[in-house]
């Protein structure tokens, strides 16, 4: 469906190979799609074993469960956790009252995309600017781009307004966030898991997001011969 179909390909945004996502839907056309898009398409049922292993399941890192039943949603999680435990779930959900459900059927993430549209649509009607900039957010292909990570030995002991060319935004420690206020006063420890802003260009893959630069070396001098 269209949920999918977008998030694969803002994987592909994030560096993800096309022939490195697999696409499992019930439907034909869908599948037809996403194989002329690049994907691996597998036509079937995802809560059934015999479909994920043909998906690799048991080799695949993460699963995103995007159908419009939060039933079928949780069986998806339950047996693709079952065949894999280490992988890790994102799951859509259309009830809130299924949010627990999901979560104690193996899903990591939780996402309302109704609710979140609703909220996104309602903020519209009186901050047109902010919605436009939420949208650059949350796409890789945006201008300004939010990104997580876990923060380097180099930048314990650091505060947020140390780290160059980037907005803290967030700030994750032993599995809870702290306030807003906490992140502007504390300095990072070992484990923290920040949440950063940064303009698109400004991201460099091998050195990190957010690290300060590495000093520049200077030449010795050569003694005179």
């Amino acid at each position: 469906g269209m949920t999918g179909r977008s998030a694969a390909e803002e994987l592909v945004l994030m560096g993800s190979k096309r022939d490195e996502i697999v696409v499992v839907d019930k439907d034909e056309a869908e599948c037809q799609t996403a194989a002329d898009d690049g994907f691996v398409a597998i036509k079937g049922d995802a809560t059934r074993e015999a479909v994920l292993e043909n998906a690799d399941i048991r080799d695949a890192a993460h699963i995103i469960v995007t159908t419009s039943r939060d039933d079928t949603n949780v069986l998806i999680c339950l047996t693709a956790k079952n065949m894999n435990p280490e992988i890790r779930i994102a799951a859509g959900v259309d009830q809130t009252e299924n949010l627990k459900l999901m979560k104690s059927s193996g899903a990591e993430t939780t996402v309302m995309p109704s609710m979140a549209g609703g909220h996104i649509l309602a903020a519209s009607t009186q901050y047109g600017d902010l919605v436009a900039v939420l949208e650059d957010l949350l796409t890789m292909g945006g201008s300004v781009r939010l990104m997580q990570r876990t923060v380097t030995k180099k930048e314990v002991g650091k505060r947020a307004e140390e780290l160059k060319d980037v907005i803290v935004v967030g700030i994750e420690r032993d599995g809870r966030k702290l306030s807003i206020a906490d992140v502007k006063q504390a300095e990072f420890i070992e484990g923290d898991v920040v949440v950063c802003m940064a303009e698109a260009g400004k991201i460099h893959k091998k050195k990190g997001l957010g690290e300060p630069k590495p000093a520049k070396k200077t030449k010795k001098d050569k003694k005179p011969s």
